[in-house]
């Protein structure tokens, strides 16, 4: 899939953005966006269709149908069927129009990867194509703020306080900070709630009304309060200081999560994804394919982020495409 409506750059894209829908677009970086909006709207678009296909073959018990990488349905096992979204094990391996053991008659030897980031789905070969055009437009992002590659500055010079340098680093991503709040930030007493929380504590592993859960609760409510210093600019901040634990927030990301508002809601939200097998199984060929980027690729460095970093990246784009 991630051969269809390949989207430019440059120029040339405030050109067929023209073509396409007449609005005139003279920044090129706009267009960019409009097309790249546009492309997951279809994605997500095209995954419902399948889904509504799906529901209907296996109510009919019908049979395997392959779409690119995408299986709409399960084989005819009736109640016992797999989920679309869901490999078959039975089908791994399997020449096209061969009959399926269960009864069902294979179109293809396919296998499904379909992520499921809140309240939106994106195919693994369409998250792959996102996070390229992300890269190639945010590399000091992931460089200044990330610490990409290299994961060399993983919670920041001094991982239990903040420091001028943090706050340079969340001013790259966005964070616009007003001067107020710079002292602020520099004199809240956070070390005691810092120190409770190694560097690599991965939110996987921070189910709610778990130890390390209510640790990280605990460190959030410290940075809580202090007017104008809302909730993208205290995610921004605590995802560099634990980029394993804390997801980064903005308005995109927080409409993908539409069901669950910021703080523990929110936090628990993310961590349901992250555990989800389902994910848990495409993260990991996310990564996989991220590895075998070529070198001259920018998404390559993302190989190397935190799966919460992938997550939040993605579900930025999911929240911007609506």
């Amino acid at each position: 899939m991630s051969t269809w409506m390949q989207v430019p750059s440059s120029a040339y894209a405030a050109g067929l953005v023209t073509a396409i829908t007449g609005m005139r677009i003279k920044n090129a970086k706009r267009a960019d966006r409009v097309l790249r909006a546009a492309r997951i709207w279809f994605s997500v678009r095209l995954i419902a269709v399948t889904e509504s296909l799906g529901w209907w073959l296996r109510v009919t018990g019908g049979f395997v149908v392959g779409c690119g990488q995408v299986v709409v349905s399960p084989c005819g096992r009736g109640v016992g069927g797999f989920p679309y979204d869901a490999p078959h094990p039975d089908l791994i391996g399997f020449p096209v129009g061969s009959p399926n053991p269960a009864g069902g008659f294979a179109t293809k030897s396919v296998r499904v990867w379909l992520m499921n980031i809140g309240s939106r789905k994106i195919v693994v070969d369409e998250a792959i194509a996102q996070l390229r055009i992300y890269c190639e437009s945010n590399g000091a992002v992931l460089r200044y703020y990330d610490g990409l590659p290299g994961l060399t500055t993983v919670g920041g010079s001094e991982p239990d306080r903040v420091t001028l340098e943090d706050l340079a680093r969340t001013m790259v991503i966005g964070s616009d900070l007003r001067a107020l709040d710079i002292p602020w930030l520099l004199e809240v007493d956070a070390e005691k709630e810092f120190a409770a929380i190694p560097v690599d504590a991965k939110l996987e592993d921070a189910a709610p009304g778990s130890e390390l859960f209510d640790a990280a609760i605990a460190l959030d409510e410290k940075f809580s309060g202090h007017r104008g210093f809302g909730t993208a600019k205290k995610a921004k901040l605590l995802h560099l200081k634990r980029p394993y634990l804390f997801p980064v927030s903005d308005s995109f990301i927080r409409m993908t999560y539409s069901d669950a508002s910021a703080g523990a809601e929110f936090l628990a939200a993310v961590h349901r994804d992250l555990v989800n097998p389902a994910n848990v199984r495409d993260f990991k060929v996310l990564q996989t394919r991220l590895i075998a980027e070529p070198a001259t690729s920018a998404a390559k460095v993302l190989a190397e982020a935190p799966t919460l970093r992938l997550l939040d990246i993605l579900a930025s784009l999911l929240g911007e495409a609506k």
